[in-house]
């Protein structure tokens, strides 16, 4: 399964710095289309490989952690949260914008996970979802009221903060993402064993040794400061942190070194092809792959919630 996905993300990478408003055949690159390939499909094309694997291996832990096919940063409302922190960074001129969108991941898991544990109420894994679901739309909602005030050049800019989009010119991104990325998941995946066992069972996870309340912190925290290093830079891309996640716990249903790993090149190979169709899809401009990703995964997530016998 690696072999292959490695193969098909070798090829998909290749076909994704090809085609564009114009073809360029990495064989044979005309000294015009030098500048084109290097300082914008190729950063490019690293940008959406690491914005889907990190939404897809962040979505695998949400999930093995709560034992729900369900959970994702946006279902539990993590991805809002750090879109609402970094669009408010943007909006006020803050400097270091992702420390602003980790803060609103965090704060969102503070009101989903600590306030109920401090008045002593016992919330059950669907009311985890549904209270998340319900924070995104909260969140949201205030991002899109504001921006409802701005001037139409400002508006422009701050749209990517809802939508997403990974239109950004230059590696200076990547100097960011790509330490961030390498470090949480090694982190991560330090703690595979402890996944798969968290994600049969707490009971289970604690009969085999698990100190089961460090990991589940430790692995939330990570996941979320992941998720919030992607949006800080390319606001929310829905979907791909629940649909690929779900491919891979279907065949390694306890197993995460293979659903990590999984997740992490097919999460990318997903978004290189979702990236690619909205760079192809209009002969203007590029589509905000954020709508692409919706209208393709919404309607896979319906099938989903309709097979869960969870929810």
């Amino acid at each position: 399964m690696k072999k292959l996905l490695i193969l098909c993300l070798i090829i998909v990478f290749i076909i994704s710095i090809s085609f564009g408003k114009s073809f360029i055949s990495i064989w044979n690159v005309k000294p015009e289309q030098l500048t084109l390939l290097y300082q914008i499909r190729l950063p490019h094309a690293i940008l959406a490989f690491i914005c889907g694997a990190s939404l897809s291996v962040a979505g695998s832990v949400y999930q093995g952690l709560f034992r729900n096919n369900l959970a994702s940063p946006y279902t539990l409302g993590i991805a809002s949260g750090a879109s609402l922190g970094a669009y408010l960074a943007y909006l006020f001129n803050f400097p270091f914008i992702f420390i602003f969108s980790f803060l609103g991941a965090i704060g969102t898991l503070f009101i989903i996970f600590v306030i109920p544990s401090l008045k002593g109420m016992s919330v059950s894994i669907n009311k985890f979802l549904l209270t998340g679901v319900c924070l995104s739309f909260i969140l949201s909602s205030f991002i899109l009221f504001t921006q409802y005030l701005m001037s139409s050049f400002a508006l422009k800019n701050a749209m990517h903060f809802i939508i997403g989009d990974i239109s950004i010119v230059g590696w200076e991104a990547l100097y960011y993402l790509i330490p961030v990325l390498v470090i949480c998941f090694i982190i991560l995946f330090k703690y595979h064993n402890e996944l798969s066992l968290i994600s049969i069972s707490e009971s289970h996870a604690k009969v085999q040794g698990v100190a089961v309340k460090k990991v589940q912190f430790i692995s939330l925290i990570v996941a979320s400061f992941l998720v919030a290093a992607i949006i800080s830079y390319c606001g929310p891309i829905g979907f791909v942190g629940i649909i690929i996640p779900n491919i891979f716990r279907k065949y390694f249903p306890s197993n995460y070194c293979e659903i990590l790993i999984g997740s992490f090149l097919a999460g990318g190979i997903f978004l290189l092809l979702m990236d690619l169709l909205s760079r192809t899809i209009i002969s203007q401009g590029n589509f905000p792959i954020g709508i692409i990703t919706s209208v393709i995964g919404g309607p896979i997530f319906l099938m989903l919630l309709l097979r869960s016998e969870k929810v």
